[in-house]
Order: C-alpha cells, then sequence, then structure tokens
C-alpha cells in the first residue's frame, strides 16, 4: 500500500515517494534484525525478552508505519489540491 501511495507523488515531488521507500525498507531492516537478536539471545539463554516487550517493540513498529503512511497521503492530498483556495492544506508550511 506504501508503494503504491509513494508512486502518486508527481514531479518534483517524486523524491519524497523515494525517501519513504527507502525509510519503510529501513524499518523492516530493523525489524528483521531485531528479531534475529531475540532469537540468539533466546537460544542463548536469556529470559529478559518478555512477551510484552516484544508486544511494545511491534506496537512501536506500527505506530511508526502508520504515520509515515498518514504523512504520506496528507502530503499527496496537498499536492492534488495545490492552487484550490477553498482547501485547507494538511501542513502549514506547505509541500513546496
Amino acid at each position: 500500500m506504501l508503494k503504491e501511495e509513494a508512486q502518486k507523488l508527481m514531479g518534483e515531488h517524486r523524491d519524497v515517494g523515494k525517501f519513504v521507500m527507502h525509510i519503510a525498507e529501513r524499518i523492516n531492516d530493523k525489524e528483521q534484525s531485531h528479531y534475529e537478536e531475540v532469537a540468539l539471545a533466546r537460544i542463548a539463554g536469556d529470559k529478559e525478552i518478555t512477551g510484552e516487550y516484544e508486544a511494545g517493540f511491534r506496537k512501536g513498529l506500527e505506530l511508526s508505519r502508520k504515520a509515515i503512511l498518514e504523512v504520506l497521503e496528507d502530503t499527496i492530498d496537498d499536492q492534488n489540491h495545490k492552487g484550490d483556495k477553498r482547501y485547507k492544506s494538511h501542513f502549514k508550511d506547505g509541500i513546496e
């Protein structure tokens, strides 16, 4: 879904779409390395990593991904309504 939204950015804003995709990839990489580290720690006998900690970690990633998608959608919305005097922009400083 993020990729489809990023592709909606036009012209000079295409770089924003690339940036968003790079951030999403980095979050995925960090998530994968976290799970690998946790698995190695558990194999080594570390019992300090709790399910509660893991649930918090997953929730943090979910909130981050949701925020990125929301900002991307708002940016696209502002771009699509550029020049519309009756439209209220999502960002005070615009998208330029």
